[in-house]
């Protein structure tokens, strides 16, 4: 596993760009000492008590001894967990047909490494004795003047993973893929803290998002026994319900109802404010604003409170006796204390009436008692489901009204406990281009997130999450998995939350083949990957 620490070591880091020059470069990883654990320790203690004395000494700030100080500090441990400490050294041999093309690729090749070490350039006597390098003589018989620098185990590894060495770390957490060029894989706990961490996937259809998120929800479920919730418009979702013989809800125009009113919060305000969230999607327009708006928002909501005080207990209201929309149309033209409020609640519940009962466009689909059993009921714990809306026959309105009841009710339950579950939601915009319910989305991310939810957005393009409100949804995501976004790459190169990204991811991002994607994770560091899958996987969703 490659481990980015500190955060600068990304994906270009520390010879891979060196051996991608397009001409000859001979290497040499020169590893003339490694020190008995004790002298080791000993050896990087010294180094930490000179820094401390040091520090005392001075007046003013000097970050560059506090992060050596911390580095030794990482090297002990790293000793103390089994790695050996070597004294190390880089040679390099270029080739080029004559001197000035030798001067210049010598120079590119300095170049190309100075933002993480310097190479010296030897000449004359120095020049012919370390040619020897690159022969069977001992270093201590070149006598050139030394260049090594203290380097454990894992690190090592680290600087031949251009050649195929692995670096020696824990496997903690799961698979995210392999590193492009030199294959390392990458491994990633992202349930460390007792908060969630959400993830933003975006990319083009067919380069791979629906396959890699398959195989991530597999892993974390097969190997860490995390349950996962997968809401997606296409019907896909079957490949990963028949690898796991999972629940499979298909939610259609013809044989499902969700029932508006369904208790999904515990308070009476929230639930007010949810329900009329739903009726705003359904008319098209947002009750608040204006005068009339303002009157139509207090009317419905004192219907809605009229019929759930009329149970007692919020939390005892079952879907089964859950009041349908036909009821509260019947109370809301009942409301108003003078003739024009009595006119507007008339109005406002004709409209209503019009869409969601009788033969109203959506009147089979809202109009009645819900048909899916979201409920926890006795159960201790739910298992991986998944929600497939593709018969939803193209309705934009059904589509966001399912898929804010299905997270509405998946919401409630993770109230219940702190246990590990992740919420994946692909094709979000269809959630997200209604007002009304991107403002749930972005309390849900919240609310997921304190109970160890972990939410993973999907789309195709990073600008729908990066516009008005959405940005908020966007920034409770320290996680970004990039595809290749050849339609959408000015905002990598414009928005102040990808200013980390330099010139060379860019064009990556703008390159990225199928199967192939940039990880970013928020002070962790960047990663180049491709997704390799196993056989195992391939006959499972070889299809998606």
């Amino acid at each position: 596993s490659y481990e980015f620490l500190p955060a600068a070591w990304n994906f270009f880091r520390p010879l891979a760009s060196v051996l991608r020059l397009n001409f000859p470069v001979a290497l040499v990883v020169d590893i003339p000492k490694t020190y008995e654990r004790n002298a080791a320790v000993d050896a990087v203690e010294n180094i930490v008590a000179a820094y401390q004395v040091h520090l005392s000494s001075v007046r003013g700030e000097d970050s560059r001894s506090v992060t050596r100080i911390n580095d030794c500090r990482q090297t002990l441990q790293e000793i103390n967990a089994g790695d050996a400490l070597h004294q190390v050294q880089i040679s390099m041999a270029v080739f080029a047909p004559d001197l000035s093309t030798l001067k210049r690729r010598a120079h590119e090749v300095i170049n190309e490494t100075r933002p993480w070490f310097l190479l010296r350039q030897e000449v004359g006597e120095l020049l012919s004795r370390s040619a020897h390098f690159f022969s069977h003589t001992p270093s201590k018989l070149i006598n050139v003047p030394p260049t090594t620098w203290p380097v454990t185990s894992r690190e090592l590894a680290l600087m031949l993973a251009p050649l195929g060495y692995r670096k020696l770390s824990t496997t903690d957490g799961v698979l995210r893929g392999e590193a492009v060029g030199a294959s390392y894989p990458v491994f990633h706990n992202s349930w460390r803290d007792k908060r969630a961490t959400h993830e933003v996937w975006v990319g083009q259809t067919g380069y791979g998002k629906t396959f890699l998120l398959n195989g991530y929800l597999s892993r974390e479920y097969a190997e860490a026994g995390i349950p996962f919730d997968f809401l997606e418009p296409m019907g896909h979702g079957r490949h990963i319900v028949e690898a796991f013989d999972l629940p499979w809800y298909v939610l259609s125009a013809q044989h499902t109802c969700l029932n508006p009113q369904d208790v999904m919060f515990p308070t009476l305000i929230e639930q007010k404010s949810h329900t009329i969230r739903i009726y705003e999607t359904v008319l098209g327009r947002q009750l608040s604003g204006g005068q009339r708006e303002n009157l139509e928002r207090g009317l419905l909501g004192e219907a809605l409170e009229i019929l759930y005080t009329g149970f007692g207990d919020l939390e005892a209201i079952s879907p089964d006796i859950t009041p349908t929309c036909e009821t509260v149309c019947d109370v809301l033209a009942g409301l108003g204390d003078k003739p024009h409020i009595q006119q507007i609640a008339h109005d406002l519940a004709d409209e209503i009436s019009g869409l969601c009962t009788g033969s109203g466009p959506w009147a089979r689909f809202l109009n009645g008692h819900t048909t899916v059993d979201f409920g926890r009921g006795s159960r201790e714990s739910i298992g991986p489901r998944v929600f497939s809306f593709h018969e939803l026959e193209g309705d934009p309105v059904m589509t966001a009204l399912a898929y804010a009841q299905v997270l509405s009710a998946i919401r409630r339950d993770s109230l219940y406990d702190e246990q590990p579950r992740i919420i994946a939601v692909d094709e979000v915009y269809r959630l997200m281009r209604h007002p009304s319910l991107l403002d749930f989305l972005i309390e849900a991310a919240k609310t997921f997130r304190t109970r160890r939810k972990k939410l993973i957005v999907i789309d195709q393009q990073m600008s729908i999450f990066l516009e008005g409100k959405a940005r908020l949804v966007f920034e409770n995501c320290p996680i970004r998995v990039i595809f290749s976004q050849r339609q959408g790459m000015n905002v990598f190169r414009e928005d102040a939350a990808f200013q980390h990204l330099n010139q060379h991811h860019q064009d990556i991002i703008a390159s990225l083949p199928r199967f192939q994607y940039v990880l970013d994770i928020q002070d962790e560091g960047i990663f180049w990957l491709v997704n390799r899958a196993p056989l195992s996987e391939i006959a499972r969703f070889g299809t998606t």
